[in-house]
């Protein structure tokens, strides 16, 4: 039996398009949506906390409440096919957010929710979000490891995990990514 062509790195796959990662525009969050809606029931899963459906999902991202989250998001071939959310909690200086990444699964483990995650925290610098934090189930072990990778101090709750950053020190994103790698 042969392996599924995914477990092949796509950086050595001929005619492979590498993913573009930018931030997307306020006009572009029916892409989000898009996006979302593409998610497998486990994606799904670990993305929300909960099995969420079509229509929870729908009117997550038309909840146009408050601040605009910030989206930096990985297209490939044109289309969203990963994205990190900022999505303001507090609406006062200090600014804080919290933060969640979700990659269709056919393009999961080939290191784009990495990816994202650095631009993230960037883009947190840029936005002057002076805390982060992300929320995932005990059994969300990719963003438990992503999380961790840039220097995330973690809480244990009932059911949840809370991980957390504080981008705006001095050339954190950068730094914590280094030490973490060597």
């Amino acid at each position: 039996m042969t392996e599924p062509l995914k477990v092949i790195s796509p950086r050595f796959l001929p005619g492979f398009l590498p993913p573009v990662y930018r931030e997307l525009a306020p006009k572009e969050q029916d892409a989000l949506l898009l996006h979302l809606l593409r998610l497998g029931p486990l994606s799904r899963h670990m993305r929300f906390g909960y099995p969420a459906g079509d229509g929870t999902i729908e009117r997550y991202c038309n909840n146009r409440h408050g601040r605009a989250p910030v989206l930096c998001g990985a297209f490939i071939g044109g289309e969203l096919r990963g994205v990190a959310e900022l999505r303001f909690i507090s609406e006062k200086w200090p600014y804080s957010a919290e933060i969640a990444l979700s990659v269709e699964d056919e393009w999961q483990d080939m290191g784009i929710g990495t990816e994202l995650m650095s631009r993230a925290l960037r883009a947190a610098r840029l936005h002057h979000i002076s805390v982060l934090e992300v929320n995932c189930l005990p059994e969300n072990t990719r963003m438990r490891r992503i999380a961790d990778k840039y220097g995330a101090a973690f809480s244990h709750q009932t059911g949840l995990i809370k991980g957390v950053f504080e981008p705006l020190g001095p050339g954190y994103a950068l730094s914590a990514a280094s030490t973490r790698q060597q």
